[in-house]
């Protein structure tokens, strides 16, 4: 569950469409000694409903290193904001 405002694009108000920068910003904000966060590719999951403030997201990252690390500490970093992270 990741909130909306930290990953939509706020230019464009069709409730699915996400930030071009979220694969660059997402490496950067989610760090572990040794580990390499780069996200490939992002895709929101939810329908589009704009009275509901979170949803959930795919992300493919480069390394299962990541992947594991994420899964296993349960939380991902969006901006100022956390996400749950589930298998």
């Amino acid at each position: 569950m990741v909130a909306k405002l930290a990953i939509m694009d706020r230019t464009v108000d069709d409730g699915k469409t996400l930030r071009q920068t979220l694969c660059h910003e997402f490496s950067k904000e989610n760090t572990a000694e040794g580990i390499n966060f780069t996200a490939m590719k992002v895709h929101w999951l939810s329908k589009i409903d704009i009275a509901k403030k979170v949803g959930s997201l795919v992300i493919w990252l480069k390394n299962k290193l990541a992947a594991d690390y994420l899964l296993s500490s349960g939380t991902a970093i969006f901006g100022a904001t956390g996400a749950y992270c589930l298998k």
